[in-house]
């Protein structure tokens, strides 16, 4: 409901709350950095993949998600990097086929 309002800070404060209550998940990150990005909050979901990573020390994480939000912040060589990445990670062939596409 706070986000709906437009009370961005305040709905900071809970979500971050899910990522300090289940850090060891990175289904947590994910979906916490989901409703930053819902919300057009995109620093902040940059913010919880870069946290992740750094958490789980794996620096191409989430990469088609990040390279997406890179690409709706208009930073194509982030996006770019990160598609690249996700071409090489083990998210999945999913995440792959769609790299490819946005690389395309």
């Amino acid at each position: 409901m706070l986000a709906e309002s437009g009370d961005y800070k305040k709905t900071r404060e809970e979500w971050e709350k899910l990522i300090a209550t289940q850090s060891g998940s990175r289904e947590t990150y994910l979906e916490t950095a989901t409703l930053y990005w819902d919300y057009f909050q995109y620093d902040d979901a940059l913010r919880t993949f870069t946290a992740m990573r750094e958490k789980f020390g794996d620096t191409d994480l989430y990469a088609f998600e990040t390279g997406a939000i890179n690409e709706a912040l208009h930073n194509l060589p982030g996006a770019i990097g990160e598609y690249v990445k996700a071409l090489d990670s083990r998210e999945g062939q999913e995440q792959k086929e769609k790299a490819k596409q946005r690389l395309v």
